[in-house]
């Protein structure tokens, strides 16, 4: 038997867990993930570090223009496989160095702006907005270390700008802190990208303000 949980749906916390508790009954895992470059890479390292995985499986695009997309997405094509086998990433962290740059962003007004896309690819990425300032934001002042989060965006990936409310197949979460960490996640839900964007940054509210080192708390959320 093969447990084979989801990453996109399940936190790297929560699939150690399960990976743990199979381990005790023999049964081997194999994380899978069918979204955005970003969680591909989290499989590849959550599967790197399981003692009973011996497999994962990552997308492979079909199309050169999504490849391209997620190659510039990630500042290089960190899902490629040799032999089936894919390199891990020596860099802190993930590895990911996301190329923002390569999109435009949405300012105050939501309107996008791209007077200067520098991707050959045609994509775009796009912040999805919240207004409200988080109320909970000093929740966590006095607890755990000295690290907060300061600020959360999502990102919408769409191929296509002309198309960009209907095709956004990709969903990107950044967070940044008051000491300059920052954090990369995805949120993908394929088929249902405006509902994620709007579920995650329904959490702003809780996020904002807490201590990113007390990952067990915040998976809670």
């Amino acid at each position: 038997n093969v447990l084979r949980p989801a990453v996109g749906l399940n936190s790297i916390a929560k699939i150690k867990r399960m990976a743990a508790i199979a381990e005790t009954h023999y049964v081997a895992v194999s994380p899978f993930h069918d979204g955005g470059p970003i969680g591909s890479v989290a499989a590849i390292h959550l599967a790197a570090a399981l003692p009973n995985s011996f497999s994962t499986d990552v997308p492979v695009p079909a199309a050169d223009r999504d490849a391209a997309m997620r190659a510039e997405i990630t500042s290089g094509n960190l899902e490629a496989a040799e032999n089936g086998y894919a390199a891990l990433i020596n860099r802190p962290g993930f590895g990911i160095a996301v190329n923002e740059r390569a999109s435009g962003l949405v300012g105050a007004a939501g309107q996008a702006r791209r007077a200067n896309p520098l991707a050959d690819c045609g994509c775009s990425m796009q912040i999805a907005r919240s207004t409200d300032k988080p109320p909970g934001s000093k929740a966590f002042e006095k607890v755990g270390s000295k690290l907060r989060i300061t600020n959360m965006q999502v990102f919408g990936v769409t191929l296509d700008e002309r198309i960009a409310p209907s095709d956004r197949p990709y969903v990107f979460v950044k967070i940044e802190t008051n000491q300059g960490v920052v954090g990369w996640g995805e949120a993908t839900l394929e088929g249902k990208a405006a509902a994620a964007m709007a579920c995650v940054l329904d959490l702003k509210d809780l996020i904002v303000g807490s201590d990113p080192m007390q990952v067990e708390h915040l998976y809670q959320l």
